[in-house]
């Protein structure tokens, strides 16, 4: 038996892209890679529709199965490092903090009752790049030099241009006194696209 799959480009329908023919396994089972041919065709982002039926060997044809798919290539645009612009113990941004020189007092409150340090909560607007390739819902990744990484899925937007996600003091301490607190900040989409870097 084979499958045959038929694709077309939703912005166009009744335009049939390219066929493909596979066979399927004597456990009923098949799989699709496209070739070099059908990757030089299926570059056009957004939605396609695969219209797909199967042969049996005495030639009868089922009836068709349509799938949509919706093709994701343009990876994020990068964030500018340099232009993550708070970094806070308080979401309006009035008590800001030096990142090149963190102290105990900008990762933890005292509690005089309990005698015990409680870890602040730290604020950082990350900003998107302005060319629509990050949308709500995509993942913010910021790696802190050779030590930390922390991954913000399911971000929202703000304002049109910047991401708020919060570290607390816990996290941060253990970056107390390293050398290189280079921050690296990428966006990944929903369908898994990196940027380049």
């Amino acid at each position: 038996a084979t499958v045959k799959m038929s694709w077309y480009k939703d912005s166009a329908p009744g335009e049939l892209v390219f066929e493909s023919t596979q066979t399927v396994n004597l456990d009923g089972s098949w799989s699709y890679t496209p070739g070099e041919t059908e990757r030089s065709k299926l570059n056009t982002q957004g939605g396609w529709t695969v219209k797909v039926s199967q042969t049996d060997v005495a030639g009868n044809v089922s009836e068709v199965q349509s799938i949509h798919v919706n093709l994701d290539t343009i990876a994020p645009g990068k964030p500018l490092a340099s232009a993550t612009r708070l970094v806070s113990s308080d979401p309006q941004g009035s008590q800001t903090v030096d990142l090149t020189n963190l102290k105990w007092v900008d990762l933890y409150d005292y509690n005089a009752e309990t005698g015990q340090a409680v870890p602040k909560t730290l604020y950082f607007q990350v900003p998107v790049p302005t060319d629509g390739t990050v949308s709500n819902g995509d993942t913010l990744t910021m790696q802190w030099g050779n030590s930390q990484t922390f991954s913000f899925q399911g971000i929202q937007i703000q304002n049109s241009d910047h991401v708020t996600v919060t570290l607390t003091g816990d996290q941060l301490a253990a970056m107390r006194g390293l050398q290189d607190l280079t921050v690296k900040a990428y966006f990944t989409d929903q369908a898994g696209n990196l940027p380049t870097t």
